[in-house]
């Protein structure tokens, strides 16, 4: 846009008709919803308005302006994941140079960007004129049925024909919260291309953590599942990493969540703040976004993962007693319910009453109690169990 004109309608982007979007939510693994895509709009120069509409209806949709008071160019940014049209547009109007006694007008650049994938220093190339791309991110679907569930009623034509492969609507997210399809993901502790009849490979489990596993973090004890390193995690789910750096070292999972405490009996893990990095490789310092899909659920109250094992009940699990994970002899299996629904979440194991300890790992559960008597438990025939 040059200085010299009011304003100008600039067509964004067009998806009617295709399976793309900028704004989707796929519905995770225990209701849990993330966002697909982190498009944005950036607007740089001095004194324009800058709207985002939505050519089907002529209607606003967001809006941001720029101010200088100086010769100095100023920006404003909007982000694109909460609409839900399928079609956009950009309309920037220049603001009165005179009523503003602006010095220098300035061009204005506008242009779109993923935010999770572009640094700052992007940013500037761009809008300096040393850079002339930057990156854009769609989330796609299959659109041939609107739901999982209708899908599966064709199953000649249902994309998630792998049997290890799960099935999540896809909603088109802004109030009105409708299903525009659906997407396909390899089951937990499976990987690969869920797309394909035999694309979602069994992932490797530790059953047996490494005896030179390390058990603690600073001061925070490390309990399998959970664990530092290959071979001392039962999956990549629950895999850690201590920061040595700090002193004393800190405990961090996904990166950016610092772990204050682990524990097996309620299933929790305890945490403060994400890490607020300073890398310019992370454009929004609000990045607290827990968007993986896996055996955690963000609980109500702050700072703690409620976790499961699986995404099974216990008399799936069961049935598999190569994988299942309750393997200490006085442990026992626990399903676990949604905090919505009815529905499981999944299971976790625990040490029996009388018994505590890890019913993770073999003779993780030690006796807590000591017997009444010396007599053997054949002789205390008057127990109802031994």
């Amino acid at each position: 846009m040059g200085v010299d004109q009011e304003s100008i309608n600039v067509p964004l982007i067009d998806l009617q008709n295709w399976p793309y979007s900028f704004t989707s939510l796929e519905q995770e693994i225990q209701n849990f919803y993330t966002i697909d895509t982190y498009n944005r709009l950036y607007v740089s120069g001095c004194s324009v308005v800058a709207d985002l509409v939505d050519p089907t209806t002529n209607n606003t949709i967001g809006t941001c302006i720029t101010r200088c008071t100086s010769n100095d160019n100023s920006q404003c940014i909007l982000g694109l994941y909460y609409w839900n049209s399928t079609s956009l547009e950009v309309r920037l109007t220049r603001l009165n140079q005179n009523d503003l006694h602006l010095l220098d007008a300035s061009s204005i650049k506008v242009f779109v960007y993923d935010s999770y994938n572009t640094t700052k220093d992007d940013l500037q190339g761009i809008v300096k004129g040393e850079s002339s791309e930057v990156e854009t991110a769609l989330s796609w679907y299959i659109k041939d049925y609107p739901t999982c569930e209708e899908a599966k009623k064709n199953m000649e034509t249902f994309a998630c024909n792998n049997p290890n492969s799960d099935c999540y609507d896809l909603l088109n997210y802004a109030y009105t919260n409708y299903n525009i399809g659906y997407i396909c993901r390899c089951s937990l502790n499976y990987k690969g291309n869920p797309y394909l009849a035999n694309g979602c490979a069994d992932a490797s489990l530790t059953l047996v953590p490494s005896k030179s596993c390390r058990t603690k973090c600073g001061g925070v004890n490390i309990s399998f599942p959970f664990g530092l390193g290959k071979h001392c995690y039962r999956s990549q789910s629950f895999a850690l990493t201590c920061n040595t750096t700090f002193n004393p070292p800190i405990l961090f999972f996904k990166d950016n969540y610092i772990v204050r405490n682990i524990s097996l009996e309620e299933g929790q893990l305890e945490f403060s703040a994400p890490n607020r990095t300073t890398d310019s490789s992370y454009i929004d310092d609000n990045y607290n976004y827990f968007d993986e899909t896996g055996p955690f659920t963000p609980l109500e109250q702050l700072s703690t993962f409620s976790w499961v094992i699986e995404s099974q009940t216990c008399e799936e699990a069961s049935k598999n007693m190569t994988t299942f994970a309750c393997v200490d002899k006085n442990s026992s299996c626990v399903d676990v319910p949604k905090t919505s629904t009815k529905d499981i979440q999944g299971y976790r194991c625990k040490c029996h009453n009388g018994y505590q300890g890890n019913p993770y790992i073999a003779n993780g559960c030690k006796g807590t109690q000591k017997p009444k008597s010396s007599l053997s438990c054949r002789q205390q025939n008057y127990l109802s169990k031994c």
